[in-house]
């Protein structure tokens, strides 16, 4: 059991950049793309954003919508049906594709820089899967930070399922593993359980993603409901500590300023029974 500060760095978008891109897909012949979009391109389609063009696309359980733009460039790519395309996240699951990402990794130690000299935990909290062929990035990263004496001391990859068994979108499982660490316990089958982890009162999230961010804005319903799931003895037990700690929890949304690189929200971690 801690009582220290623990921060949690988002990768792509955030710690760092890579050269790689989301890829538009024939469902039929998926290996190759038809199109690449960068991240925050494959994000507006996948949010909804383009809907009122009309390109519906649905894959792998994944639904989104094209731009019009975007339709036409396939289109001169190929002719296809808009029933036929979908997005892949391959380069960022491939191991060789991953691993050639290495070549061209950006690392902004401006945000992180900050935490130069303390001995706060630093976690990475990535939306990535394929954790074990990340280590060619993860060890650049480490050189980088070494710099600075900053160690990481764990990395989640929430979308690889050998490593995160938990369900539910990527937003929900980054405030999984961030809330787990303030209560104390692990949280299976959305309920806290008896098996202990590392528990800290003052947490930091940084990520460049809103919707990453207002998962955690609303961490105080996770908690009530996960608590509502929770054994009875169990769950009285966290209530009491939680009282009585008052952990706090800061959202750091990445922005364009690298003299101050986020904006900062302070979040109470409180259970209103």
């Amino acid at each position: 059991m801690k009582n220290e500060i623990i921060h949690w760095f988002d990768l792509d978008g955030t710690l760092w950049n890579t050269n790689s891109m989301w890829w538009i897909v024939d469902k039929n012949t998926p290996a190759g793309p038809l199109l690449k979009v960068s991240q925050y391109e494959g994000n507006l389609i996948l949010s909804g954003f383009y809907k009122p063009d009309g390109y519906r696309i649905n894959y792998n359980g994944m639904e989104g919508w094209l731009s019009k733009e975007t339709w036409v460039k396939i289109q001169r790519v190929k002719k296809i049906k808009v029933e036929n395309l979908g997005v892949s996240f391959r380069e960022y699951q491939d191991d060789v594709l991953i691993e050639k990402q290495a070549e061209g990794l950006i690392v902004h130690i401006h945000r992180i820089k900050h935490l130069e000299g303390t001995k706060d935990v630093v976690n990475l909290l990535t939306a990535r899967a394929n954790k074990n062929a990340h280590t060619l990035l993860v060890d650049k990263l480490h050189k980088d930070l070494a710099s600075l004496d900053i160690k990481i001391n764990e990395a989640y990859f929430v979308n690889d399922p050998t490593v995160f068994s938990m369900h539910g979108s990527t937003p929900e499982k980054k405030m999984v593993c961030i809330l787990e660490k303030i209560v104390g316990h692990k949280i299976d089958e959305y309920a806290f359980t008896t098996v202990l982890v590392d528990r800290y009162d003052e947490s930091h999230f940084y990520d460049d993603e809103d919707k990453n961010i207002e998962a955690c804005q609303i961490i105080n319903k996770y908690l009530a409901e996960y608590l509502d799931n929770t054994l009875p003895w169990l769950r009285q037990q966290i209530v009491e500590q939680i009282h009585t700690r008052k952990p706090k929890l800061f959202l750091n949304i990445v922005n364009t300023n690298e003299l101050n690189p986020f904006d900062t929200e302070e979040i109470e971690i409180k259970i209103n029974i």
